[in-house]
């Protein structure tokens, strides 16, 4: 009787115990797709440990429980969460969840990316447009990105999720400004963007979430106002993005100045120049000016790089200081600057004026010849020593020899493998990171990361200002920066 109440009991927690999935049909790309796996019975349920799901990291968001006494039975209802961040159509997969008389699997369920489409509300409008949709690689757009609501909408918080700027390298204008115009307040932000390949190039629609008040509006709350939140998108933007021609860098127009504080120097002595390219263009692409002068010891200063945006002009100044010492006397010789000019739709080249350095008392070296007469032959008796080894000895310094070279290979092989173990570990990210040869490339990995870390952000415009030789350091900060954040 026992056994059979038993048995009765085993499959009545089964029939009354289920699993559930509950996941969105279909997302945005950039929102968070949260899941739910939900168990419902009496037992204690041992939900999976979910690390991954098509390569895209699943983080545990939470866990909620219910409990329920009926006629003295109890049941429960708990309810795992789950959120990740996909940017394709994913499946999620079949999950095993266990609890001491059986187990469950959850049903596979696709998830279909869509593309937002503006919102329409009257009450609401989030838009983003750029001052000009035709340009080069290397020019400049200014980018608007304005939300506007109603007066009177009772406003708890707001959280922009800003567009993912992928192919361009972006300048933010500083803080939001706030105004009113025709019922509305709005809040503007403005990004100078610099693309950085040719094609089209499209900007994804910018995001923003509101944390509505539920109570009308001039009634408070002693426990606080309810909210509600609600997302609101922006109009998407295509970009036609042409290449400069002959394989030109900069574009713009330019000028370069120099000078040298003395041209004549006494021997020891050092000589002051400094280069000065200054006007309005992407100057941030300028390769680092360097001087190769033969037989002579170059000293060089950081650049300094100061930039301005006035009445939609993008402008800069380029400025570095070299010190000069010789043995002899010199040239400093000009120095070349190519843009495209796109007023004459030309390629235009700058120089600067070359300058040549006299050395006082710089020495000249002569080879001296001297004759002597010619002295009869000697004979050197020449002395061999030779140290015989045993059989013995010779057998000792190859075993030795052996081991060293052995422990030197394992030695060499461990760190060889122990660096490759670390960075077939890293996030893509991270990845691209170590991969990017120079800044420019550099900066268009990591721009549309921007404001996500205060200290990365300004890891991130430091770029501008380091030279060629420490760019790899600053590039290991970077990284090491990146494996602490959670991007």
């Amino acid at each position: 009787m026992i056994r059979t109440l038993f048995v009765l009991l085993f499959f009545f927690n089964i029939l009354f115990s289920d699993v559930i999935l509950k996941a969105p049909s279909s997302f945005v790309s950039g929102d968070a797709v949260r899941f739910i796996i939900e168990y419902n019975g009496s037992e204690e349920p041992v939900f999976p440990n979910i690390d991954k799901i098509d390569g895209f990291r699943v983080e545990n968001a939470g866990k909620s429980n219910q409990i329920t006494i009926i006629n003295g039975k109890r049941s429960q209802s708990i309810a795992q969460n789950y959120i990740f961040y996909p940017n394709k159509d994913v499946t999620i997969p079949s999950f095993e969840i266990k609890t001491p008389s059986t187990s469950y699997k959850t049903d596979p369920k696709k998830i279909v990316l869509k593309t937002a489409a503006k919102t329409q509300s009257d009450d609401f409008d989030l838009s983003i447009q750029v001052d000009k949709s035709s340009l080069y690689v290397g020019e400049h757009t200014l980018l608007t990105l304005k939300f506007k609501y109603k007066l009177g909408v009772n406003i708890v918080n707001m959280e922009l999720n800003q567009p993912n700027f992928d192919g361009f390298w972006v300048k933010s204008l500083g803080k939001s400004k706030s105004g009113i115009e025709n019922g509305f307040e709005t809040h503007t932000l403005q990004y100078i963007l610099f693309p950085q390949k040719a094609g089209t190039l499209k900007i994804a629609p910018a995001s923003i979430n509101v944390a509505l008040s539920e109570l009308p509006s001039g009634r408070y709350s002693f426990f606080g106002a309810p909210t509600k939140v609600k997302r609101f998108y922006s109009n998407e933007l295509s970009l036609d993005v042409k290449a400069l021609p002959q394989n030109l860098k900069l574009i713009g127009d330019f000028n370069i100045e120099t000078s040298i504080d003395k041209n004549e120097v006494k021997l020891g002595e050092a000589v002051s120049y400094k280069v000065a390219i200054k006007g309005s263009g992407n100057l941030d692409d300028l390769d680092d000016i360097k001087l190769d002068i033969p037989n002579a010891t170059v000293y060089e200063n950081k650049p300094e790089k100061k930039y301005d945006f006035k009445n939609g002009v993008y402008s800069g100044e380029y400025t570095k200081s070299f010190s000069i010492v010789a043995n002899s006397s010199f040239d400093i010789p000009s120095i070349k600057v190519e843009f495209y000019d796109k007023s004459t739709k030309q390629k235009k080249v700058i120089k600067s004026k070359s300058y040549s350095i006299n050395v006082i008392g710089a020495k000249k070296l002569q080879k001296e010849v001297v004759l002597q007469k010619a002295q009869p032959e000697q004979t050197v008796k020449k002395e061999i020593v030779v140290n015989d080894i045993s059989y013995k000895d010779k057998i000792l310094f190859f075993i030795m020899g052996m081991i060293c070279s052995s422990l030197l290979i394992f030695i060499l092989y461990y760190f060889k493998k122990n660096k490759d173990d670390n960075e077939s570990n890293d996030k893509p990210l991270v990845k691209k990171v170590r991969s990017a040869s120079n800044k420019n490339e550099l900066l268009s990995v990591l721009s549309p990361y921007l404001t996500k870390d205060k200290e990365f952000d300004d890891l991130i415009y430091s770029l501008e200002d380091i030279s060629d030789i420490a760019f790899k350091a600053h590039k290991k900060e970077i990284i090491k920066k990146l494996k602490s954040l959670d991007f």
